[in-house]
């Protein structure tokens, strides 16, 4: 009987609820790896009193949970000092197999793991420096937004001294390449995110309502929705339906002061997918830069016209199957020509090219083994 291979994966924080894009991404990948005969020894960070989400059970041989606590430098960037745990450290020393870390967050101690034979892989989702950078720009707040450029300072200096033995396994080509060249690390590699969405289910013909669906308890999405409610919907008059998490009441009193737009809070994964293949279109423009958004995959997957502007689909390899518009006048110009514009064959049949061709979990997996073992 052949011994099972086994890895570590270090979680910035539970792969479960499936309530972000990370969250959804790393999830499918641990459990296409257990899938694919890998026998899994799980570490994740919690806060004091979160349940542990037994519906990871299934997919891991042993699970460890730490607490966020700041230690280490001040230096270091705090998404980082939170977690320095030496529980982790030690366990993680206490043999030689293979290790995956979910995010620049998870590598404090990446520099006291490399001096092994051992092989690691960073998953990178996003250049977090960028990210920093555009909330900063959009803060009014003075402190908030020293805090953002501190931050960001801190991790430019983190990234600058990244060991380069370890695969760093970006999101995007875009990434890759900032990788390779900014940071001079020729072991980045592309790989895409891990999802449900790897097949087309879309349906043809015309929807009957414009579609909007996101994180709504999220600042950068509620100002990109409140954008989309007073600039282009109060101008263009097809029902507009706004599905999300923990919508504000501010979102809430913006809904009902427009006759054609409603609410859904809160929509089960049922529900949400129901609404996808009912909508007409999807109106997914992004506040920053998203590289690959779990939700544009989502209503590229199960949905039919996709309207969203520069910032949603920069790096994105899903540009193909959108439309794209910077002002609201764009956008409104668009959902106006699409609206009796039936959703066809031909549609299909790219999207499922680019699914194919990008975000096969069961290719990608193959992939990632590849560089473990």
């Amino acid at each position: 009987m052949s011994i099972a291979k086994r890895l570590h994966i270090v979680c910035p924080e539970a792969p479960w609820p499936l309530t972000s894009g990370s969250q959804i991404d790393m999830f499918y990948r641990i459990r296409s790896l257990h899938a694919g005969g890998i026998s899994i020894i799980l570490h994740y960070f919690s806060l004091p009193g979160e349940r542990h989400p037994t519906e990871l059970n299934p997919f891991c041989e042993a699970i460890h949970i730490y607490p966020l606590v700041k230690r280490g430098s001040s230096r270091l960037p705090d998404s980082i000092r939170l977690r320095m745990d030496p529980d982790l450290l030690s366990r993680l020393r206490q043999d030689q197999y293979p290790i995956l870390l979910e995010g620049l967050f998870c590598c404090g101690f990446i520099d006291k793991l490399v001096d092994t034979e051992r092989n690691i892989v960073v998953r990178i989702q996003q250049l977090q420096h960028r990210y920093l950078q555009e909330k900063a720009k959009k803060t009014q707040h003075p402190l908030e937004w020293m805090r953002w450029l501190l931050q960001r300072k801190k991790i430019l200096r983190f990234k600058r001294h990244l060991p380069s033995t370890p695969v760093y396994a970006c999101v995007n080509e875009g990434q890759t390449d900032y990788y390779k060249s900014q940071l001079g690390i020729e072991t980045a590699i592309s790989l895409p995110v891990f999802s449900p969405y790897a097949t087309v289910r879309s349906k043809e013909g015309l929807g009957s309502f414009c579609l909007f669906q996101g994180n709504l308890s999220e600042k950068e999405t509620e100002k990109i929705l409140v954008w989309l409610l007073t600039k282009v919907f109060s101008r263009v008059h097809i029902p507009f339906v706004i599905a999300g998490k923990n919508p504000s009441a501010r979102i809430e009193k913006l809904v009902h002061l427009y006759q054609h737009t409603c609410l859904v809070a809160n929509p089960g994964e049922a529900e949400l997918d129901d609404l996808i293949q009912k909508a007409h279109t999807h109106v997914l423009p992004s506040s920053v830069s998203a590289g690959t958004s779990l939700r544009l995959l989502h209503a590229v997957s199960m949905g039919r016209h996709c309207i969203c502007n520069a910032n949603a689909l920069k790096d994105s390899p899903l540009k193909e199957a959108c439309y794209s518009a910077e002002t609201a006048a764009g956008i409104a110009s668009l959902i106006t020509q699409l609206q009796h514009r039936s959703f066809g064959e031909e549609e299909i049949l790219i999207r499922k090219r680019l699914l194919q061709e990008t975000f096969d979990n069961q290719k990608n997996t193959a992939t990632l083994i590849g560089y473990l073992w």
